[in-house]
């Protein structure tokens, strides 16, 4: 079963260790799954820990907040649309996804990346086989970090979700079409109004490919919506029409 909690630099050792090892690594070092480190004949994780990533919870099919109701969409949507067309999200801000997206932004963890890459890409692919309408967009659009802190972490934990995503549904993504121009502040103890200043223009997006209609961007977390509405912003203004929100984890807010 899963825990985090155990051993968390392991998996990352193993990592290194495999990759010193080249092609020997398979007898030397078996197979282990990555979260609960019990032995795997393939793959990354084992069967039992990618079910306990997986999350169903009754939401609004356009933001992507969990309702106590069977309703379709929230009021808040109701009244005031957000800038995006639909969220879907791989589950909520609640173990084991949140300790998993943890890891690998601060414990440098890259590895999990493909996990929550293949994760979300299965999550696309359920939803598009019980929709008849549903076309999946042109392209991917990871949100961007400032320069200076994709410097200081090393990576930026969003475009390797992207990658990894893409290269499942064989969707290109592009991380060059959008620059975060602003060195924005940590979101964690801003409330809605304190996160919609912090990301004003935020981002600048480049000239985009004329055809180009439909897009969806990925994010680890969404809590207020405050960076990807300012993202959506840009995009729309560059002709962008349809935007979608592919993320890891849905964060319920409860600041004002």
């Amino acid at each position: 079963m899963l825990s985090l909690q155990k051993a968390p630099m392991l998996p990352h050792a193993l990592t290194l260790a495999r990759k010193k090892l080249g092609q020997y690594a398979q007898c030397l070092l078996p197979l282990s799954c990555l979260l609960c480190q019990q032995g795997i004949a393939t793959g990354l994780v084992c069967h039992t820990c990618y079910q306990d990533l997986k999350q169903t919870y009754p939401h609004c099919l356009r933001c992507g907040l969990p309702l106590p109701t069977t309703e379709s969409m929230c009021g808040q949507c109701v009244r005031t649309p957000p800038k995006f067309t639909k969220l879907h999200a791989c589950g909520l801000f609640e173990p084991p996804l949140n300790q998993l997206v943890y890891h690998l932004k601060y414990q440098k963890q890259t590895t999990y990346s493909c996990v929550l890459g293949q994760l979300m890409a299965e999550r696309i692919h359920t939803h598009a086989a019980e929709s008849v309408t549903i076309n999946l967009p042109q392209a991917l659009i990871p949100v961007p970090l400032h320069p200076r802190k994709e410097r200081q972490r090393g990576f930026n934990q969003a475009q390797l979700i992207a990658e990894h995503c893409a290269k499942t549904l064989a969707i290109p993504w592009h991380s060059h079409w959008v620059k975060r121009v602003k060195n924005t502040t940590s979101q964690t103890q801003l409330n809605i109004k304190q996160r919609k200043r912090n990301m004003h223009q935020a981002f600048k997006v480049a000239a985009l490919p004329a055809q180009l209609d439909h897009v969806a961007i990925i994010d680890d977390i969404v809590t207020t919506g405050a960076t990807i509405n300012s993202l959506c912003k840009g995009l729309q203004k560059a002709g962008v029409k349809q935007i979608e929100i592919w993320c890891i984890c849905r964060t319920p807010t409860t600041r004002p």
